[in-house]
């Protein structure tokens, strides 16, 4: 996970959030990647490693033996 640090200096008078969101709206985000606000940072997230994707598929086929009919896995 990679932080971008964002500084208000070249907004006078203009709310932080609203720097921070403009600068979020703007960025060029690589393919696959996410640009996240998370505590007044801007973070960019990797997309999942394929290592990931097959640990989730292995807990979803356990957890479809034992889910009962009205609940649902997202």
């Amino acid at each position: 996970m990679t932080a971008a640090f964002v500084e208000n200096s070249h907004a006078p008078g203009a709310r932080a959030w609203d720097y921070l969101l403009q600068t979020w709206r703007e960025l060029d985000v690589p393919e696959g990647w996410r640009a996240e606000i998370d505590e007044g940072q801007i973070v960019l997230v990797p997309p999942p490693h394929a290592h990931h994707n097959g640990i989730a598929a292995k807990v979803q086929r356990q957890l479809y033996v034992t889910l009962p009919d009205d609940l649902e896995i997202y």
